[in-house]
């Protein structure tokens, strides 16, 4: 999917950054630029680094912006690679910088103390694009690191990321994230990522942990979809005791963020939604067309995780599909406000209620039109559900296939899904794979719009 459409689905409807300038070719051997830094330092505005294949053992810092539609271009052909085996702490670092891209490359092997991180973007500025790179074994075998991470530190913010097509695995995280938006940080997409095989949080969006300054301290406004995100468990992490609480997906005092048409499956948590921050909020949140399934805890939590920590208001958790959470498919913790769960198919295991509350201060939950299936056949759990189905989705083959079978139940059965601040169906115009959400004018329960060639 190329960027422009990545920009027009979340409705920024920007205008694609574009380079009119030189290409500068950096080759290990090369008289000229034998090193990623030289010929990244050589380079202005609209100008493209080129990096031929070769192990490039550095740190890359960015000492310029592009300018609209002009980026500076850092991109590898097949085969280069940014090593950090000779005591590197960061692949590439960027900061205080504009209009500029990061593709194609590999970056492995940054370990040790400090942080290590495989790209790092902190301060302000804007129009910043990481897009298909592979990232692993970023280490910390006694601290924190992060595959990717992006930090909102100033009162001037970060705006209009994307961070599109890029894997990231095999990392020793600490008590930190595999890909991370931190702080003061807006208008972003994250979109088409493979995490996996981490040992703490797949994909984060945080706030109020003081990266920026007080009330400039929040991502929001962004959009999460289509990344695949599985094997994330912090059960072997030393930062963590053997406690397995890592998330596939989390918001954690995030604001106004979409996240959607994601498949999340064997983590410790799949999605979750909350605040560890006291009188701070996760707020303004939609789960939609998701396929979540075996996490160790439940496939979707939302609340703080003690009665003294935040809260999560305004959560609509839409159109999902769930199977087997360990611990149930949704679990509210504490001090939940305005939690809508409806139109979801919920495939539970027969020792766990599918709707759970497992804390206090929980209001205004409203559960309508799920369907339920493989535990009790005539309760959700802990709140009533009016419409509720108790049937076999019909589901191809879960965990690999958790689209609808041919005369699955689910199939043009789903109650109108309710609007979103906008007036538009919070169920989204797109299902799991991208096909219309609606057929003939009529909405499937669950995250996949029925089609006949699964």
């Amino acid at each position: 999917m190329n960027k422009l459409r990545l920009l027009t689905l979340f409705g920024l409807y920007l205008l694609p950054s574009f380079s009119n300038g030189g290409t500068i070719i950096v080759a290990p051997g090369s008289a000229t630029y034998s090193t990623i830094q030289s010929g990244l330092d050589a380079a202005n505005a609209g100008d493209t680094v080129l990096v031929k294949a070769g192990i490039y053992h550095e740190t890359v810092t960015f000492n310029k912006s592009g300018k609209a539609n002009h980026a500076i271009t850092l991109i590898g052909e097949k085969g280069a690679i940014i090593e950090g085996t000779k005591n590197l702490r960061q692949g590439i670092v960027v900061n205080d910088k504009s209009y500029l891209e990061i593709i194609g490359l590999e970056i492995r092997h940054f370990k040790g103390s400090g942080v290590p991180i495989g790209i790092s973007v902190r301060g302000s500025g804007t129009s910043i694009e990481i897009r298909n790179n592979t990232i692993h074994h970023i280490e910390n075998s006694a601290g924190n690191a992060h595959g990717i991470a992006i930090y909102g530190t100033n009162k001037m913010v970060l705006s209009k990321i994307i961070v599109d097509g890029n894997e990231i695995s095999d990392c020793q995280l600490g008590s930190s994230e595999s890909l991370v938006l931190n702080g003061n940080v807006t208008q972003f997409v994250v979109s088409n990522n493979l995490i996996h095989d981490n040992d703490n949080i797949g994909i984060d969006f945080i706030g109020f942990e003081s990266v920026g300054p007080e009330g400039f301290d929040q991502a929001y406004d962004g959009i999460c979809f289509g990344n695949t995100v599985y094997n994330i468990s912090s059960l072997k992490n030393p930062a963590y005791n053997g406690s397995q609480s890592a998330d596939g997906i989390y918001v954690d005092g995030g604001r106004n963020i979409i996240i959607e048409r994601n498949t999340v499956y064997n983590c410790d948590i799949g999605i979750e939604l909350a605040s560890e921050h006291l009188n701070r909020n996760t707020e303004d949140i939609i789960v939609r067309n998701n396929f979540v399934s075996g996490s160790f805890q439940a496939n979707i939590m939302a609340g703080g995780y003690a009665a003294d920590k935040g809260r999560a208001v305004n959560v609509a958790i839409i159109n999902n599909s769930t199977y087997l959470g360990r611990e149930g498919e949704v679990a509210l913790q504490f001090n939940c406000n305005n939690i809508t769960i409806r139109n979801n198919i919920f495939y539970g295991r027969p020792d766990q209620a599918y709707l759970q509350n497992r804390g206090s201060n929980n209001t205004l939950v409203t559960i309508n039109c799920n369907i339920y299936y493989g535990q009790s056949s005539s309760s959700p759990g802990s709140w009533p559900d009016a419409n509720a189905k108790y049937l076999d989705p019909m589901l191809v083959s879960p965990y690999s296939n958790m689209h609808l079978s041919a005369g699955s139940p689910a199939i043009n059965s789903a109650c109108a899904p309710g609007n979103d601040k906008q007036g538009k169906p919070l169920s989204g115009t797109l299902d799991i794979d991208n096909k219309n959400r609606t057929e003939n004018g009529k909405l499937d329960i669950g995250a996949d719009e029925y089609q006949t060639n699964w």
